[in-house]
Parts: structure tokens; C-alpha cells; sequence
């Protein structure tokens, strides 16, 4: 496969204010550099993968597991107390960590890593996102359903309390949820790219020429949304109009991310040649 090598970096003419939350080259370059090929890229730097929760994240990891060996899966309920363990007893990072982990978990004491950290992460169109966590932890997959629903019966209160606290993604990456530029400074300075759920293949690819010895292992999807329910399955029908606009008004930061790293993709998809 051959690629553009400028094409990463490419992106469609953007206004003054608008470039502040394009300027994820670096993080963008990073990603380009490692798939085409970094010298003791596999011995030398340890991935750690942010699960931001309903991004396809399953799928995603287990594509990595099953090809590096050396690997730990922090638990869905105790990955921040897990890692934080391993760390203070200075045990060795593994080449590859995966689970439902913040970025301000991860580097909570930089002091005790012994290797050079570098994060991935996937991201969603937060209303897409939103909607799929509601359906999901109504549904008997999620341990806490009956909890969820007496807390949250409608979309519309769980939206609302997204608004009141938005841009959920933002923080997972960043530790700040209304932080622009810290957000544009922690995606240069630790991430390797950042996916979308679009391009999701497209950035496992990337990854795998980077950082996994051997072919090229595809992404099988995993839709854990099947059984049972409790209440019906909604859709962005079932929200009134004046509430999605007030989500996105409120998820600014996340949508305005989603938007530049998808036009990435999108201009370097058609460079590929297989």
C-alpha cells in the first residue's frame, strides 16, 4: 500500500477561529511517521488506548490484542484504580493497554513510567455517540440498566444532561471539557493520530503499520446492542429539535474535533492505493 505523504496533513480552507481546532497536525504527523515505517517503534514506546465508551471501542482493541501479546485489558469498572496499582508498584507497562481509561488517569505520576507513553483514541459524532449510550446502558448487556433508566426514563433528560455537562469526549481526552487549547496542546504532545468511528478501519491500519509485526488484520464490527431492553430502542427522531440544537450548541468543542479529524481522513482515504 502506498500513500500521499501529504495528504495527511491536508485540509479544506478553515476561518481564523476555526483553525484553532484544526491544528492537530502534530498528532496527525505523528501517526503518518509511525505508519510508514519508525526505527524500534514496537520496543521502544508503549500505546495506550483511551476507550471512550460507544466508539466502537471492542472492536478497535481486539484487533491489537489479538496481535500483541504483550498486552493488558484494564477492567470496564476499575481501569483508573488498576492502572494506578500497577504503576505504584513500578510493575512493567505493557506494549499495549486497552480499557475505559481517562487521559488524566494515565498520567497521574509521570514519575513512575519507564517507557515513553503514546495514546490513541476513537472518537463519534456526539449525537450519534449519545443516542447509542442511551439505548446500550438501557439494555441488558450493561449491569446498571434498571439503575440507568430509573435515572435517566426519557432521551431527552439524559441529552439534558449532556448539555449541562458537555463535550464528554473532549474530556476524556484531554482531562477539560471546555478547554480548547489545552485540548489541541495534549492531542500534539501524547496522541498518536486520533480516529473516528467513520474512518475507524482506515486509522487501525495506520496503527497496525506502525506498530505490529506482521499483516494487516482487518476490524470484525461487534454490535453489542441485541436482548432485551428496558423501553424502546430511540432514535434522533425521538428528540425535539430545539434540545438538538441546544446539544450542539453545548458540544461545540466535541463536534468542531469530529469535523476536523473526519475531513482529515476523508482527503487520505482517497490517497490509498492497495
Amino acid at each position: 500500500m502506498e500513500i500521499n505523504q501529504n495528504s495527511l496533513l491536508a485540509g479544506k480552507a478553515c476561518t481564523k477561529n476555526e483553525k484553532k481546532i484544526t491544528m492537530i497536525e502534530e498528532c496527525l504527523q505523528r501517526l503518518h511517521d509511525f505508519s510508514l515505517g519508525s526505527p524500534n517503534a514496537n520496543s521502544f514506546y508503549r500505546i495506550v488506548h483511551i476507550h471512550i465508551p460507544k466508539t466502537a471501542g471492542i472492536s478497535f482493541q481486539n484487533v491489537f490484542k489479538s496481535q500483541i501479546k504483550d498486552h493488558l485489558h484494564l477492567p470496564w469498572d476499575a481501569g483508573s484504580k488498576t492502572w494506578h496499582e500497577a504503576r505504584e508498584k513500578n510493575e512493567r507497562i505493557r506494549r499495549f493497554t486497552t480499557g475505559h481509561i481517562k487521559y488524566e488517569e494515565v498520567f497521574f505520576n509521570t514519575e513512575v513510567y519507564n517507557f515513553p507513553l503514546l495514546l490513541i483514541t476513537i472518537i463519534r459524532e456526539p449525537m450519534d455517540r449519545l443516542i447509542s449510550a442511551y439505548n446500550y446502558h438501557r439494555s441488558d448487556h450493561h449491569p446498571n440498566a434498571e439503575e440507568f433508566y430509573k435515572q435517566f426514563p426519557s432521551v431527552e433528560i439524559y441529552l439534558e444532561s449532556q448539555i449541562n455537562n458537555p463535550n464528554i469526549q473532549s474530556e476524556w481526552i484531554c482531562g477539560k471539557n471546555n478547554d480548547l487549547r489545552r485540548l489541541r496542546t495534549v492531542l500534539n504532545r501524547y496522541y498518536c493520530g486520533i480516529g473516528t468511528l467513520e474512518y475507524i478501519d482506515l486509522y487501525s491500519r495506520l496503527l497496525q503499520r506502525g506498530f505490529v509485526d506482521g499483516p494487516y488484520k482487518p476490524m470484525v464490527r461487534e454490535n453489542a446492542l441485541s436482548g432485551n431492553m428496558l423501553g424502546e430502542k430511540v432514535t434522533i427522531k425521538d428528540i425535539a429539535p430545539d434540545r438538538i440544537k441546544a446539544f450542539y450548541e453545548a458540544n461545540e468543542i466535541d463536534v468542531r474535533l469530529y469535523e476536523a479529524a473526519n475531513r482529515h481522513y476523508k482527503l487520505l482515504s482517497s490517497s490509498f492505493v492497495d
